[in-house]
């Protein structure tokens, strides 16, 4: 059986078409294949586009020039930076400029069997603690080198360990106790008494040498850096002067931050003997004569040289000395000078506010 003449013409039609696309497609030009690639990777995921996670760790310019990566390590130090074992490096900041170079770093170890070290700061607060235990901790606390504090520390405590980084201390300004004493009936500033500070135990105000300090012009006092950072317990003042009754002003906290001016203190007069001592052949004036005047009970008990004796006190360039005494009492008054002979004597005191009385010392 012969197929349809519309059928024949129908195959033919097809495979004259077939050939033509062939023939369109070999002649298309590299230029348009390559957009319809581009145009492809237009529609990438953007995922595929993520640059690498390595940067270029050096590069060499010239022929045959080329990029070598390398892995990028967050946080990476040069090796010349990098804190040695056992070595512990800082800085304080904030140092007021007299006391620039004047710094000492403590750094003792929490374990007690290891030895503290002391190294100096540099004018620009930079210190640093070589040869300690590396896996040991250390408190370090900055002090100023050779003065008399008790060691109170004038930065933020820090327990660190040795290796890096490097710590920042921040300097402590230092805050200041202010306050002047006066006689509470004249008003009169009163210049010789004791003060003592603390808070289960007061401690007395000391000079730059290390001494008790009893003078104090126009009766000022500035107590600078009297409080420790770290603690917030109340505080308890007392101020101790000879021909006044002791002054108790506790409840006194820390203000942290600012100088505490407690304005005037006011001490009230009680009952005293004036004593002055001079040369028995000369009648010049004796100073430096240590008087001493006690209940005849208590001659012989021994006292403390360091503690504030209301009732004891040396003689002034003038030969006198102003005492608390016992009104209407019998009491034995003592005078001690090494190069005079010893004088002991009794006083029957009167119920005077203010009794006077001279001694003469005969030369040894």
């Amino acid at each position: 059986m012969r197929p349809a003449p519309l059928v024949l013409a129908l195959v033919a039609l097809a495979a004259a078409i077939g050939v033509g696309w062939l023939v369109v497609n070999s002649q298309r030009s590299p230029s348009a294949t390559r957009s319809e690639e581009s145009s492809l990777e237009d529609v990438a995921p953007a995922s595929s586009l993520a640059p690498s996670a390595v940067t270029p760790a050096a590069t060499t310019h010239g022929e045959g020039a080329h990029e070598e990566l390398a892995p990028s390590v967050p946080g990476e130090q040069p090796s010349e930076a990098r804190i040695p074992a056992g070595t512990i490096r800082g800085r304080v900041v904030g140092v007021p400029p007299e006391l620039r170079g004047r710094l000492e770093v403590i750094a003792t170890p929490v374990d007690a069997s290891h030895r503290k070290q002391v190294t100096p700061c540099d004018p620009e607060g930079c210190f640093t603690l070589a040869g300690l235990e590396p896996e040991q901790t250390y408190d370090l606390r900055v002090v100023i080198a050779g003065r008399v504090s008790f060691g109170r520390p004038r930065t933020e405590l820090r327990m660190v360990s040795p290796g890096p980084p490097e710590i920042e201390l921040r300097w402590f300004a230092d805050r200041a106790l202010l306050f002047q004493v006066a006689d509470a009936r004249t008003g009169l500033a009163v210049t010789e008494f004791e003060v003592r500070l603390g808070r289960r135990h007061v401690r007395p105000l000391l000079d730059e040498e290390g001494r008790i300090r009893r003078h104090f012009p126009e009766g000022r006092v500035r107590w600078v850096a009297w409080a420790e950072e770290e603690e917030r317990e109340p505080f308890e003042l007392v101020v101790s002067a000879r021909g006044y009754r002791e002054l108790r002003v506790g409840a006194l906290v820390d203000p942290v931050r600012n100088d505490y001016d407690l304005g005037r203190l006011l001490l009230e007069p009680v009952p005293r003997l004036v004593v002055r001592v001079v040369d028995e052949a000369t009648q010049l004036p004796v100073e430096g004569a240590r008087v001493t005047l006690m209940h005849a009970v208590d001659k012989e008990r021994p006292r403390d040289a360091q503690a504030f004796d209301p009732h004891g006190g040396r003689t002034d360039a003038e030969g006198r000395v102003t005492l608390s005494c016992f009104p209407g009492e019998e009491a034995v008054l003592s005078v001690r000078h090494s190069r005079y002979a010893d004088l002991d004597r009794t006083l029957a005191l009167t119920l005077a506010e203010e009794q006077l009385d001279t001694v003469q010392l005969a030369p040894r």
